[in-house]
Protein backbone atom coordinates (compact mmCIF):
# COMPACT_ATOMS: atom_id res chain seq x y z
CA UNK A 1 0.00 0.00 0.00
CA UNK A 2 1.37 3.41 -0.94
CA UNK A 3 1.98 5.95 1.78
CA UNK A 4 -0.67 8.32 0.36
CA UNK A 5 -3.32 5.61 0.50
CA UNK A 6 -2.23 4.63 3.98
CA UNK A 7 -2.61 8.22 5.19
CA UNK A 8 -6.10 8.48 3.70
CA UNK A 9 -7.14 5.14 5.23
CA UNK A 10 -5.78 6.09 8.66
CA UNK A 11 -7.56 9.46 8.47
CA UNK A 12 -10.87 7.80 7.62
CA UNK A 13 -10.47 5.29 10.42
CA UNK A 14 -9.72 8.09 12.90
CA UNK A 15 -12.78 10.05 11.75
CA UNK A 16 -15.01 6.98 12.14
CA UNK A 17 -13.56 6.36 15.59
CA UNK A 18 -14.16 9.99 16.57
CA UNK A 19 -17.78 9.92 15.37
CA UNK A 20 -18.46 6.68 17.24
CA UNK A 21 -16.86 8.11 20.37
CA UNK A 22 -18.98 11.26 20.16
CA UNK A 23 -22.18 9.28 19.64
CA UNK A 24 -21.37 6.93 22.50
CA UNK A 25 -20.54 9.91 24.74
CA UNK A 26 -23.81 11.66 23.94
CA UNK A 27 -25.84 8.52 24.52
CA UNK A 28 -24.09 7.59 27.76
CA UNK A 29 -24.35 11.17 29.06
CA UNK A 30 -28.10 11.02 28.62
CA UNK A 31 -28.33 7.73 30.51
CA UNK A 32 -26.04 8.83 33.34
CA UNK A 33 -27.88 12.16 33.68
CA UNK A 34 -31.20 10.34 33.87
CA UNK A 35 -29.87 7.88 36.46
CA UNK A 36 -28.06 10.40 38.69
CA UNK A 37 -30.08 13.57 38.39
CA UNK A 38 -28.79 17.06 37.72
CA UNK A 39 -27.02 17.71 41.03
CA UNK A 40 -25.30 14.32 41.30
CA UNK A 41 -24.31 14.49 37.65
CA UNK A 42 -22.52 17.77 38.35
CA UNK A 43 -20.62 16.19 41.23
CA UNK A 44 -19.83 13.20 39.00
CA UNK A 45 -18.39 15.54 36.33
CA UNK A 46 -16.35 17.43 38.91
CA UNK A 47 -14.81 14.25 40.31
CA UNK A 48 -14.17 12.89 36.82
CA UNK A 49 -12.44 16.15 35.85
CA UNK A 50 -10.16 16.08 38.89
CA UNK A 51 -9.30 12.43 38.31
CA UNK A 52 -8.55 13.13 34.65
CA UNK A 53 -6.34 16.09 35.54
CA UNK A 54 -4.38 14.09 38.10
CA UNK A 55 -4.04 11.17 35.70
CA UNK A 56 -2.64 13.50 33.04
CA UNK A 57 -0.22 15.02 35.56
CA UNK A 58 0.90 11.57 36.73
CA UNK A 59 1.45 10.33 33.19
CA UNK A 60 3.34 13.49 32.20
CA UNK A 61 5.62 13.31 35.22
CA UNK A 62 6.29 9.60 34.76
CA UNK A 63 7.06 10.00 31.06
CA UNK A 64 9.37 12.95 31.54
CA UNK A 65 11.17 11.22 34.42
CA UNK A 66 11.65 8.12 32.30
CA UNK A 67 12.98 10.25 29.44
CA UNK A 68 15.57 12.04 31.55
CA UNK A 69 16.60 8.82 33.31
CA UNK A 70 17.08 7.16 29.91
CA UNK A 71 19.15 10.09 28.66
CA UNK A 72 21.43 9.98 31.68
CA UNK A 73 21.77 6.19 31.34
CA UNK A 74 22.63 6.62 27.67
CA UNK A 75 25.35 9.12 28.56
CA UNK A 76 26.63 6.64 31.18
CA UNK A 77 26.83 9.50 33.68
CA UNK A 78 26.18 8.22 37.21
CA UNK A 79 26.22 11.70 38.77
CA UNK A 80 23.59 12.98 36.33
CA UNK A 81 21.55 9.80 36.88
CA UNK A 82 21.51 10.27 40.64
CA UNK A 83 20.63 13.98 40.28
CA UNK A 84 17.75 13.22 37.92
CA UNK A 85 16.48 10.51 40.26
CA UNK A 86 16.75 12.75 43.33
CA UNK A 87 15.02 15.73 41.75
CA UNK A 88 12.26 13.67 40.14
CA UNK A 89 11.59 11.87 43.43
CA UNK A 90 11.54 15.20 45.27
CA UNK A 91 9.18 16.68 42.68
CA UNK A 92 6.81 13.72 42.86
CA UNK A 93 6.78 13.85 46.67
CA UNK A 94 6.32 17.63 46.70
CA UNK A 95 3.34 17.42 44.36
CA UNK A 96 1.86 14.54 46.37
CA UNK A 97 2.25 16.34 49.70
CA UNK A 98 0.95 19.56 48.18
CA UNK A 99 -2.13 17.81 46.83
CA UNK A 100 -2.72 16.07 50.16
CA UNK A 101 -2.38 19.35 52.05
CA UNK A 102 -4.61 21.22 49.59
CA UNK A 103 -7.36 18.58 49.59
CA UNK A 104 -7.59 17.97 53.34
CA UNK A 105 -6.75 21.32 54.91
Amino acid sequence: MRSGNRIILNTLILYVKMVLSILLGLFSTRLVLKALGVEDYGIYNLVAGVVSMLSFLNTSLATSTQRFLSISLGKNNKVLLSEVFYYSLALHLLIGVGWFYWSFF
